[in-house]
């Protein structure tokens, strides 16, 4: 990115309620649909109660999360960007979920599970 027009496609998600893609691309590399329900399941009941609500708190419990669900950070992070995002690239995924807010977060991922 050179100038701010550039990240505009990379920021729908910021003004929009309901995010549009395709459902196919939830579901990671190595992973199935039984699987991408539950990594978004686990990940939404830690956002619900993670304090502080913060970029720190979110990478400490997302990282160690993958690993207790023995998937790669990767593949959990990709099946959240696209939940929250509608995007396979975004802007830095556990700031963009701080800003966000919770709310917001836990709603998408929810829509995104019900699309699975």
């Amino acid at each position: 990115m050179k100038t701010l027009t550039d990240a505009a496609p990379l920021l729908p998600f910021f003004f929009q309620d309901k995010i549009e893609y395709d459902s196919e691309q939830l579901v990671q590399k190595g992973m199935d649909l039984d699987g991408t329900r539950v990594v978004l399941n686990a990940a939404s009941e830690g956002l619900t109660t993670l304090d502080p609500f913060d970029t720190d708190s979110i990478e400490n419990m997302l990282r160690p999360l993958a690993k207790d669900l023995n998937v790669k950070v990767g593949q959990l992070l990709g099946a959240l960007r696209v939940a929250t995002t509608g995007l396979k690239v975004s802007p830095p995924i556990f700031e963009t979920i701080e800003a966000l807010g919770r709310e917001q977060t836990v709603k998408s991922i929810q829509d995104a599970i019900d699309r699975l």
